[in-house]
């Protein structure tokens, strides 16, 4: 199955980690100019995570990835559990958010997780994604993210998230797939540059939508 999430976004297995571990949980937020997003969501989410997770059946070793978007502040504040690094592409360049790194969710009890935040350039796109997406039999997990950063900086182009996501999952999926694969796809626009982008004004769209 895949799943496609676009422009608002609510929503790896490490090689050790068994697979009925696998459960991905993302959430990205944006600051919206009432006050600074909260430096501290993402690390203490998790730990509240880890100790949610350590009283579920099948949930050890599960992995997850916190973001914090803070528009005004032009930041990306994150920590991830055992999950692949969200990608951040800005033009012809591709970085990957890969520290703040911590183990799998309930691996170890009462374990401390730590935060990362990184300066974005206007207009950056924000991907997220399970490993489904990357992980093929044969290779290794560079080769995987290497193709995905290739192609989001030839995709990132497009005028909405939505068309992202769809040429991702095109151009990086073989043909017969036998893992689930998620992916998150959000346009970091600048608070100038999304009240340019307004979507019409209609009964059927949400506030929240309003903003594409």
């Amino acid at each position: 199955m895949c799943s496609k999430v676009s422009q608002n976004c609510r929503l790896r297995r490490w090689p050790t980690c068994p697979r009925r571990g696998r459960l991905c949980w993302a959430r990205a937020r944006s600051s919206s100019g009432h006050g600074p997003a909260t430096q501290s969501v993402p690390a203490e989410t998790l730990e509240a995570l880890d100790a949610f997770a350590a009283t579920l059946d099948g949930a050890f070793c599960a992995t997850a990835v916190v973001t914090v978007v803070d528009r005004r502040a032009r930041t990306i504040t994150y920590s991830h559990a055992g999950h692949p690094p969200p990608l951040v592409v800005s033009g012809a360049v591709a970085t990957w958010l890969d520290d703040a790194a911590g183990v799998p969710l309930a691996v170890i009890a009462g374990v401390k997780r730590s935060n990362q935040t990184r300066s974005l350039q206007p207009n950056a796109t924000l991907i997220l994604y399970t490993d489904g997406l990357i992980e093929r039999r044969g290779e290794s997990l560079d080769q995987g993210m290497a193709r995905l950063a290739d192609a989001a900086i030839g995709c990132v182009g497009a005028s909405s998230g939505q068309p992202v996501a769809d040429a991702l999952l095109q151009l990086l999926l073989p043909g017969v797939i036998d893992d689930d694969v998620v992916i998150v796809v959000k346009q970091l626009l600048a608070p100038e540059e999304c009240s340019r982008r307004m979507l019409p004004k209609n009964d059927w769209v949400s506030p929240s939508r309003q903003c594409a």
